[in-house]
């Protein structure tokens, strides 16, 4: 285990990164309509995030090849950094081009530094309870960076900013942070010596889902990733329409929630050592469930209620992002034994591929089922139209969630079997240096 310094030396990134996630999603959109047209910035955004997943892989096979990470992160972090400048500060000839240039930079660089970023951390202990920490404040720097993505562009526009000052303000807060977070990085935490993997064909590739635990797990996180991205998606339509809240109430429900978000990681630090990392992740999906469940039960002017739901819910989010991604760090270490091979950078790229389909499925799932059934987001839906909205909202999820529970629970890589799989890839290692 790496000392506190070089631990947050390695947390803090996770901030600058997690910083342009929301306004990509939900402000982009609306900035480059004005300018390029709806369908085209709809259509080129899609072709980017296509072309973003289908890269994933190829980072992962290179981060394999090369053997180191540093290096990589170092050529990815350049180019993210100058799109996410280019695209979060359009001038007034921004067209098509440039929005899929920019864009294409911003998706592709942030790739190149975050998978090999999850993959270093992973490298960073080999202990079972001591990955937890590292991933936990490493969640803890992104929930950071998301909360402060939420705050800033409402302090813009409170001081007479408008939508595009408040994009370009979360842009340089980026930079301003990123720069030095990833210098730290590069100079202050160490990188684990490796030979670089053998070239990696399609059939090596493949072998990756002849490992159980990991198939396991990828299933689970898919899962898990669309219970909460119809959450996400439904999120603006469920406050306005069901709940008739207003803009402040829902700005002051996304603080709790990430609020909540990041005062209980210590919690599920805790418990994770106490029942281990795949039991305390189903306790915070159980916990989550108890509470979103009686979300579709609420109606106009439950604004209270519903916020108590977000502190719950809220509370568990850490748990969701860092538990999975120390189990994941488990996975490795068995793959390695199993397969006798170094293919991190290429499973973390196919996890990263898993979240970000999980997202678009959890959008298209959602709106194009409501869609079907009629519904309008200009108002005037009948009951049944915001019924429905409701039990997508808060219901399906929690099936989905529950669905994962019953997967994830008897997840057979314990801290017991891997302290034993830790020992025998120590004298495999051993006698192959003999």
């Amino acid at each position: 285990m790496i000392g506190r310094g070089a631990l947050v030396a390695y947390a803090l990134p996770a901030l600058a990164l997690s910083l342009p996630t929301i306004p990509a999603y939900v402000y982009l959109p609306g900035l480059y309509a004005e300018r390029v047209g709806l369908a085209s910035t709809a259509a080129i955004l899609f072709a980017v995030r296509m072309a973003d997943i289908l890269a994933d892989p190829l980072v992962g096979w290179v981060a394999d090849r090369w053997g180191r990470r540093k290096a990589l992160i170092a050529v990815g972090a350049p180019i993210a950094g100058i799109g996410l400048v280019c695209l979060f500060t359009p001038g007034a000839g921004t067209g098509p081009a440039q929005l899929a240039l920019w864009a294409l930079a911003l998706y592709v660089g942030w790739s190149m530094v975050a998978i090999p970023y999850q993959a270093w951390g992973a490298d960073l202990a080999t202990g079972y309870d001591a990955r937890s920490a590292v991933a936990f404040v490493r969640e803890l720097a992104g929930l950071a960076g998301i909360l402060a993505a939420g705050i800033l562009p409402v302090v813009v526009t409170r001081t007479g900013g408008d939508l595009a000052a408040s994009v370009a303000a979360v842009a340089w807060a980026g930079i301003a942070i990123g720069v030095p977070a990833f210098l730290l990085l590069l100079l202050v935490v160490p990188e684990r010596r490796r030979a670089p993997a053998q070239p990696v064909g399609p059939a090596a590739m493949l072998q990756v889902f002849r490992n159980q635990p990991f198939l396991r797990l990828m299933v689970a996180w898919s899962g898990n990733g669309l219970a909460n991205g119809l959450a996400a998606a439904l999120f603006p339509l469920f406050l306005r329409h069901r709940l008739e809240a207003s803009e402040s109430d829902t700005a002051l429900a996304m603080l709790l929630y990430f609020l909540a978000g990041i005062l209980a990681v210590p919690f599920w630090l805790w418990l994770s050592r106490r029942v281990g990392k795949h039991r305390a992740w189903c306790v915070a999906m159980l916990c989550c469930s108890a509470a979103f469940v009686w979300a579709p039960l609420l109606g106009p002017g439950a604004i209270g209620w519903f916020l108590a739901i977000c502190v719950v819910t809220g509370a568990t989010l850490g748990a969701d992002l860092a538990l999975p991604s120390a189990l994941q760090a488990d996975v490795l270490d068995y793959d390695r034994w199993r397969f006798r091979t170094e293919r991190s950078g290429l499973m973390f790229a196919l996890w990263t591929m898993a979240t970000k389909l999980a997202a678009g499925a959890a959008v298209g799932l959602g709106l194009g089922l409501l869609a079907a059934a009629g519904f309008s987001t200009d108002g005037g839906n009948d009951e049944w139209q915001l019924t429905l909205l409701a039990l997508i909202y808060g219901g399906l999820p929690v099936v989905i969630k529950l669905s994962v529970i019953g997967l994830i629970w008897r997840y057979r890589i314990t801290a017991r079997a891997h302290r034993a799989l830790s020992r025998r890839l120590a004298v495999r290692m051993r006698c192959a240096d003999i």
